[in-house]
C-alpha cells in the first residue's frame, strides 16, 4: 500500500488530468451524440427520462453525464487525495475548500476584478478602432443569483477543486507560479477541447481554437494568483463564478474591421496583463514558498529514508 501511494503521489498531476479527461470527455460524448442517435424518439419530448423508445439505461446514463459533465476535475482530485493520503488529506482538502477567512482584499480583488476587467475590455475595443456592441440582460436580481449559484456550484467554480486546490498545489512545488499557470491553463484548454469541437454552437465556446487557448491560458494568470496568496480553493471558485457570470448576463460584442481579433485581444490582455503582473511582483515571495516547500519535501524524504 505504501509503494502504491507513493507511486500514485510521484505521478498525481498526470494521473489528475488523464481521470478529469477521462471523466468529461466521456460525459461530453454522451451528452452531445445521445441526441443524435435518437433524434427521433426524442422529437417533441419534454425530458428524455420520458421517452420509453430508449433504455432506461441510455436514459439514466445521459442525466448522470448531463449532470456531473464538469464535475471531472473536482472528482479526479477527490479520488486521487483520498487514494494518496487517506482521511487526513480528504479532511484538508476540503478545509481549503471552505476557507473563507482570509484579508477583505481578496474578496474585492474577487468581485471588483472582472467588472473593471469589462470596462477596460470595452475601452480597448475602442482604442483599437473596433465597435462594442453590449446587450444587458434584464433578467431579475433573483436571476442573476441563480445564474451565479449555478456557475459556482456546477459550471466553472468547481473546476477550481481540482485545477486549483490539486494541480496547482502539486506543480508550484516543482515550478514558479508563471509557468505553473501556462501548464495548467494549456492543459484546461484541451480539458474544454470538446466542448469546441462537439458543441460550437454554445456561445461560451463559439472561438477559435487558438483564440480559446489563449484565453483561457490569460484568466488562469488570476486564478493562480488568488489561490496562491490566500491558500483557499473557495476564493479562485468565486472569482471563475463572477467572471462567467458576468461574461453571461453582460454580452459584448464587436463590430468593424478585425472583429474578431479585436475582440478576444480585448479580453485576454487585460486578465494576462493584470495576472501576470501580479505573479510578477510577487516573485520573490513565490520563490521563498517554492524553496520551503522543497525543503519540506526533501526533509520528509530523508526521514522516510532513515526509518
Amino acid at each position: 500500500m505504501v509503494r502504491f501511494r507513493k507511486a500514485l503521489s510521484r505521478f498525481s498531476v498526470p494521473l489528475f488530468f488523464l481521470l478529469s479527461y477521462g471523466w468529461s470527455w466521456g460525459c461530453w460524448l454522451l451528452v452531445s451524440r445521445i441526441p443524435e442517435i435518437y433524434e427521433n424518439e426524442l422529437y417533441g419530448a419534454s425530458t428524455i427520462l420520458t421517452v420509453v423508445e430508449i433504455p432506461i439505461f441510455t436514459r439514466i446514463g445521459f442525466v448522470i453525464a448531463f449532470l456531473t459533465d464538469t464535475f471531472g476535475p473536482a472528482i479526479s482530485a477527490i479520488i486521487l487525495t483520498s487514494a494518496i493520503g487517506g482521511k487526513a488529506s480528504l479532511r484538508e482538502f476540503f478545509g481549503r475548500v471552505v476557507k473563507w477567512r482570509v484579508n477583505i482584499r481578496y474578496y474585492l480583488a474577487v468581485f471588483l476584478i472582472p467588472p473593471a476587467m469589462v470596462a477596460l475590455c470595452i475601452g480597448l475595443i475602442y482604442l483599437w478602432g473596433g465597435t462594442p456592441q453590449i446587450d444587458i440582460s434584464t433578467s431579475s436580481v433573483w436571476v442573476a443569483v441563480g445564474i451565479f449559484a449555478k456557475n459556482f456550484f456546477r459550471t466553472g467554480g468547481q473546476e477550481e477543486l481540482g485545477f486549483r486546490g490539486f494541480a496547482q498545489q502539486k506543480l508550484q512545488t516543482r515550478f514558479n507560479l508563471f509557468v505553473t499557470s501556462l501548464i495548467i491553463g494549456v492543459l484546461w484548454f484541451f480539458w474544454h477541447l470538446p466542448l469546441y469541437l462537439w458543441v460550437p454552437e454554445a456561445s461560451q465556446y463559439g472561438k477559435s481554437l487558438l483564440s480559446g487557448l489563449l484565453l483561457q491560458v490569460g484568466f488562469c494568470f488570476m486564478f493562480t494568483w488568488v489561490y496562491s496568496r490566500t491558500k483557499s480553493i473557495l476564493m479562485p471558485m468565486l472569482l471563475h463564478a463572477v467572471i462567467n457570470s458576468l461574461h453571461g448576463i453582460l454580452l459584448i460584442s464587436v463590430s468593424g474591421p478585425n472583429a474578431e481579433l479585436i475582440s478576444w485581444l480585448a479580453l485576454m490582455v487585460p486578465y494576462t496583463a493584470l495576472g501576470g503582473w501580479l505573479i510578477w511582483r510577487d516573485r520573490a515571495r513565490n520563490r521563498n514558498m517554492h524553496t520551503t516547500a522543497s525543503g519540506y519535501c526533501n526533509n520528509q524524504w530523508t526521514l522516510t529514508r532513515s526509518h
